[in-house]
């Protein structure tokens, strides 16, 4: 008989990822696999994964070249709202250099 595995899985990723793509697949997993639990570390942070010794990693963006491997999990699309008062007063977005946005940008070290 196999033996059933039991670990602390911890992983480095996104909230919103984990919000989306894996709340809702974390109570069949574990029904199947009741030994292993989860460290999930949410902070918008680059972590390093073999010095803080995490399994695996999730990324939302693409990662610069690297001894890990990498595979594509999800697509995520990106979508540009603005309100009708918005439209309004500043008119529709041609070019978004002379409009009032947020850019969510990675902190930098």
């Amino acid at each position: 008989m196999l033996e059933q595995p039991s670990e602390i899985l911890r992983v480095p990723l996104s909230i919103d990822f984990a919000t989306i793509y894996l709340a809702h697949l974390l109570p069949e997993f574990t029904r199947c696999y009741p030994d292993i639990s989860f460290d999930f570390d949410l902070m918008p942070r680059n972590s390093d994964i073999i010095s803080e010794s995490y399994y695996v990693a999730i990324r939302v963006r693409e990662q610069k070249s690297s001894n890990l491997i990498a595979r594509k999990l999800a697509s995520v699309n990106r979508y540009l709202y603005a309100s009708p008062h918005y439209l309004e007063r500043f008119g529709e977005p041609k070019d978004l250099v002379n409009h009032q946005c947020f850019n969510i940008m990675k902190p930098s070290h």
